[in-house]
């Protein structure tokens, strides 16, 4: 892990809405960080509890896939 990583964490960890934004996207997408989805889901849904406008924007889309996913397999059966 880079050390500007290691700085962004513990900032995130202490609750620094921007410092948790970009862990939650390096952890998405794996750049920097390994991927791990569950832990940037979580992430994601903790900053749009905080009123993130980017936490809520990606749990927004989050649930749009939900929905199209449910949407595509109801009109299979």
């Amino acid at each position: 892990m880079y050390r500007a990583y290691e700085y962004l964490m513990s900032a995130a960890e202490l609750g620094h809405v921007p410092s948790m934004e970009r862990v939650a996207f390096a952890l998405l997408y794996g750049s920097h960080l390994h991927q791990d989805i569950a832990a940037a889901k979580a992430m994601f849904e903790k900053l749009a509890m905080l009123g993130s406008p980017r936490g809520q924007l990606v749990m927004y889309y989050v649930g749009l896939c939900c929905v199209s996913e449910i949407l595509a397999v109801t009109a299979v059966c």
